[in-house]
């Protein structure tokens, strides 16, 4: 596991879309845009493979409901 790796260990895991690889590193994030999604671009740290991803908050999740 190399030191990405780790610092990434809590967030939720998407697989890498090329090796199925469940750690990234996110290279460059996106504001909110209209529908509430953050963009993020990210780096497989098992295959250097360069692949996009969207999050958005879900009402009525968890963490909404804390804040």
């Amino acid at each position: 596991m190399t030191p990405d790796d780790e610092a990434d260990r809590h967030t939720p895991k998407l697989p890498c879309p090329r090796c199925g690889h469940l750690y990234s590193r996110v290279i460059n994030s996106r504001g909110l845009s209209r529908d509430g999604a953050v963009r993020r671009r990210r780096v497989c740290s098992q295959c250097a493979s360069r692949y996009s991803t969207a999050e958005r908050v879900i009402a009525g999740s968890a963490s909404e409901k804390s804040a």
